[in-house]
C-alpha cells in the first residue's frame, strides 16, 4: 500500500527538515541580492553555514533546488505543509 504524500512528509528526519529551511532561507536572501544564475552552491551553503555536500544530498544543482521549491508551493496548503523538497 502506498503511503500518501502527507503521511511520507511527516516521516521526515526534523535535522533534514531545519537543514532544507536553512538552504531556503540563505537562497531567499541571495535573491534579494542577484539573479538565481549568478548564485552558486558554495556561497549559498557559506551562507546557510554548511558543508556543500549537505546541499547535494537533497539537490542536483540550484536549479533543481529552486524548481523544488516552487513545486512544493504550487501543492501548498495549511494542512500540506512544504517540508519535504527533496521528490
Amino acid at each position: 500500500m502506498m503511503k500518501s504524500p502527507a503521511a511520507t512528509e511527516k516521516k521526515e528526519d526534523r535535522r533534514v527538515r531545519r537543514t532544507k529551511k536553512l538552504l531556503t532561507q540563505a537562497l531567499t536572501q541571495l535573491l534579494q541580492e542577484k539573479q538565481i544564475n549568478e548564485i552558486t552552491v558554495k556561497e549559498l551553503t557559506d551562507l546557510a553555514d554548511m558543508n556543500r555536500g549537505t546541499f547535494y544530498l537533497y539537490y542536483k544543482d540550484m536549479f533543481d533546488m529552486l524548481e523544488k521549491i516552487e513545486e512544493c508551493l504550487r501543492h501548498w496548503t495549511p494542512s500540506y505543509p512544504c517540508t519535504n523538497m527533496t521528490t
